[in-house]
């Protein structure tokens, strides 16, 4: 923990303002970063903002500046700490491929879209891009923030922006006031589950873009990326020509010229990301999540995690213990399995793939 610990609600008292920015001013000062620099990565509050707060000059939005600031300390020693151990999460093919693709967006300020199935990991790649990238903005799209008009309101109140009663049409007002805030800060936009923004609200989007030149990562199924293909016509090009960096997370994966099959998630992976005290992996068991991991589509790493906590209580059932280590078996998973899949065939499916885990472990 880099930041002051500061109550997330209410007005701060005199000594958490001079603590909290007496931290900042040593964290500055610590990895030679400009305020000039923080103010471009946080929007808000600005260069001058900052040097105000310094003095002591104490307004209405003094606390939400300093909580900002406050914020923007422990985001950016996580971004160097995560550096120093060189990993985002695990460092699966999934998650180095956002990494990558994420920094060539950031670098060359563009769109992209990263697109895969659901459950291989994109949300959890993606928070951790977001924890390594000082100043980032991370966003989820729901069925409800889907539109423009919602989407424009969800994009606002993310970056902190304040309602205020102006002249004039609403969503004029918010995307001249976003514009305000996030033009020329090169502070990344994540948004997840982006498949979920209508038409109206890619183009708004697009409209953003063009006038922050804020980077924007959309991470997304393959839906969003055919829509973004279907607009590569001389009248409807502008969303294509935006989106200059796309990537499919699951390219190359599956029936190989030799046989073979390229999987999305090795046995390396699976231990690391499941192997975790008081649970424990057999050799079987890795091989049997390894199996449901690159069932593209129908298992992958979601389905992995529900199996391991739930195999884990057969587990313990099956040895009598309450609690403590335990160590998960082929069986248990297989068992878990088939008591979760309604349709013999895949209560089938499950023992297979158990007699083909136990066969190669």
């Amino acid at each position: 923990m880099a930041a002051w610990m500061l109550p997330n609600e209410g007005e701060l008292t005199e000594s958490q303002r001079l603590q909290a920015l007496n931290n900042f001013v040593e964290y500055c000062a610590r990895v030679g970063m400009s305020y000039e620099k923080v103010a471009k990565q946080v929007g808000k509050p600005t260069t001058g903002t900052i040097y105000d707060l310094l003095k002591q000059d104490w307004n209405s939005n003094s606390d939400e500046h300093i909580r900002i600031l406050n914020n923007w300390v422990e985001q950016h020693a996580r971004s160097q700490a995560v550096k120093l151990k060189g990993k985002l999460v695990v460092d699966t093919k999934v998650a180095l491929d956002i990494r990558t693709y994420a920094e060539m967006i950031r670098t060359a300020g563009t769109m992209g879209v990263i697109y895969g199935a659901t459950g291989i990991g994109k949300t959890r790649c993606g928070k951790a891009v977001y924890d390594t990238v000082a100043g980032s903005i991370f966003l989820t799209i729901t069925d409800v923030t889907g539109s423009a008009a919602a989407f424009r309101h969800h994009l606002f109140k993310t970056i902190g922006g304040r309602m205020v009663r102006k002249p004039g049409p609403m969503p004029v007002f918010l995307f001249e006031t976003t514009v305000q805030i996030l033009k020329d800060s090169n502070r990344l936009i994540i948004i997840d589950e982006a498949h979920k923004l209508r038409d109206d609200a890619i183009e708004y989007l697009r409209e953003f873009h063009d006038h922050t030149g804020c980077p924007v990562l959309c991470l997304a199924t393959k839906d969003l990326y055919d829509r973004i293909q279907r607009t590569a016509t001389p009248d409807a090009g502008q969303i294509k020509s935006r989106f200059d960096i796309s990537l499919c997370l699951t390219q190359g994966v599956g029936d190989q010229p030799d046989g073979k099959k390229k999987r999305l998630f090795s046995v390396e992976d699976i231990r690391k990301l499941y192997e975790i005290t008081p649970i424990r992996l057999s050799k079987d068991a890795v091989h049997y999540l390894v199996d449901v991991a690159n069932l593209i589509g129908f298992g992958s790493l979601r389905r992995c995690g529900m199996l391991v906590v739930n195999a884990a209580r057969r587990a313990r059932k099956r040895l009598g213990v309450e609690d403590g280590d335990v160590t998960i078996t082929a069986d248990d998973l297989a068992y878990v399995e088939g008591r979760f899949s309604p349709e013999p065939t895949q209560r089938q499916e499950a023992a297979e793939r158990r007699t083909r885990a136990v066969a190669a472990g």
